[in-house]
């Protein structure tokens, strides 16, 4: 997000753009019905052992996180792996979740990669936006970049939406996403720092 927000004219000195695609591959897997669904399938009894009684999407999605993530369900986490062999995928990504963000190092590396990913995309969005305007030509995959730009463009204007309802101006939404990058860097990038519910809680609020 500070990375976008730079190249609209954001005056923080910060390249990165981590606080809007924190782990954003497992948020989707944990909170846009793909682990709801794929669990439900094997077992609704077990999903609900998962979630309780919750009924919020957020604190489904922390509950969720906690399932994939914490040693303290690591017991509960290898039964149900253990059961459920006959959905090889959903098996595959709680143990990939488990091991690629086992530790707020890991978490934080994890990000950096995908921050990196994300910040070529725009660079390609923007070569690909001057071959059209100055040669008439484009990529072969411009479809996937308009896609990605899509997805870019409304994830910026919902924080920027939601931020100026709340009173803030472009110079203090920069500065807001510039202690959270301080806030994420001093919590995540420890070597022995050890992941747990309020990090995870921490993680989610970004």
């Amino acid at each position: 997000m500070l990375s976008i927000f730079n190249l609209n004219g954001g005056t923080a000195k910060s390249g990165r753009s981590h606080c809007s695609i924190q782990a954003e591959p497992l948020l989707n897997f944990a909170g846009r019905g793909d682990f709801a669904q794929r669990c439900t399938h094997y077992s609704e009894t077990k999903y609900t052992e998962i979630i309780g009684t919750e009924q919020d999407e957020g604190k489904r999605v922390q509950k969720i996180c906690e399932f994939c993530l914490l040693d303290e369900y690591s017991q509960q986490r290898q039964e149900f792996l253990d059961c459920c062999t006959a959905f090889p995928l959903l098996k595959e990504r709680i143990e990939y979740y488990n091991k690629a963000l086992k530790t707020p190092l890991s978490i934080y590396q994890f990000v950096e990669k995908h921050s990196k990913r994300v910040i070529w995309q725009v660079m390609r969005i923007y070569r690909n936006r001057n071959m059209i305007v100055h040669n008439g030509e484009s990529m072969p995959y411009m479809k996937l970049l308009i896609e990605n730009l899509h997805s870019y463009v409304d994830d910026f204007l919902a924080y920027v939406i939601q931020a100026r309802r709340q009173g803030f101006n472009q110079i203090t939404m920069t500065h807001e996403l510039y202690v959270k990058e301080c806030v994420w860097q001093t919590h995540f990038q420890s070597r022995s720092a050890t992941l747990t519910k309020e990090l995870i809680t921490e993680m989610l609020s970004m």
